[in-house]
């Protein structure tokens, strides 16, 4: 079979453009949740399903150590290459070149060209796996160079794939969207894989879709102990006025006047209860000793 025309640049749009077409001058930002000062319960309100267990993996202490367990437990350290002949006998000269290219991809990059974003294996697989637990599909594009080579691996977010039907072929066609633009990918050096696949659907479900509902309960659970405890459990602070210390503090024209004499502790009250009622106890009284 004659080799299938593949341009030599990249097709894809990297997944954290904001846009297609960026500005060089633009800053990609940097997505912060603010989990230290912020309710996670907010994070339900996501665009999308996908987005909504993708900010939960990063703030619910679960649903992260479940994705962090499955990547480290299924994406293995090393790798295994081998070439064969369309036969199905072994080919050592190819073999030979598969590492030499990997290598290339892995460790030694064309640094000659500035700053070089080719991820190692290892990095791409463990982008692919994050991918595949939270859209439950990933893809990847794989870029050549001029002379038709493979260069590098370019992970794309899965979330980012549209598809189109094909009545022509009863198939579907890909393209990326971002940011309203559709990049047709019904290319041969696109790959796409989905887990635990819908025939009914052309999109796949992400596993961790069942564990958001608990995740939310969980942290509503979390929220109310934490008001619980810190009103309930914590000790409060109480404060008692000593009222012959503060009998030798009256007014003069307070001595002989009960009227006056009420009045003035209920100043000195009103007072230190507002001086203490700011501090980090939950609530400050004042009464008479």
């Amino acid at each position: 079979m004659a080799p299938p025309k593949v341009a030599p640049k990249q097709s894809t749009i990297p997944s954290y453009y904001p846009t297609a077409e960026p500005s060089e001058t633009a800053l990609l930002i940097r997505r912060d949740l603010n989990l230290a000062g912020s309710d996670i319960l907010a994070l339900r309100r996501g665009a999308t399903t996908n987005d909504t267990i993708r900010d939960f993996a990063i703030a619910s202490p679960d649903l992260s150590a479940a994705m962090n367990a499955n990547l480290r437990l299924g994406i293995p350290d090393g790798y295994r290459v081998k070439a064969w002949n369309p036969d199905g006998s072994f080919n050592p000269d190819a073999t030979r070149l598969a590492y030499q290219l990997l290598q290339r991809m892995d460790m030694i990059p064309d640094y000659t060209e500035g700053f070089n974003a080719v991820n190692s294996l290892l990095a791409t697989s463990e982008a692919l796996g994050r991918d595949i637990l939270s859209t439950g599909a990933m893809c990847m594009e794989l870029v050549l160079d001029k002379s038709r080579l493979p260069t590098k691996f370019v992970p794309v977010a899965a979330a980012n794939i549209v598809f189109f039907p094909d009545p022509s072929s009863d198939a579907m066609v890909p393209n990326q969207r971002l940011a309203g633009v559709y990049v047709p990918l019904d290319i041969p050096t696109f790959f796409y894989v989905s887990l635990d696949q819908d025939l009914r659907s052309a999109y796949a479900n992400s596993p961790f879709e069942a564990a958001i509902q608990p995740a939310i309960a969980d942290a509503e659970f979390t929220n109310d102990m934490r008001r619980v405890i810190k009103r309930s459990v914590h000790p409060r602070l109480d404060i008692s006025i000593d009222t012959e210390k503060l009998q030798t503090s009256v007014p003069p024209e307070g001595l002989n006047d009960p009227e006056k004499l009420r009045n003035y502790r209920t100043e000195v009250r009103a007072a230190t209860g507002a001086a203490t009622n700011g501090t980090d106890r939950d609530d400050a009284s004042g009464r008479d000793s």
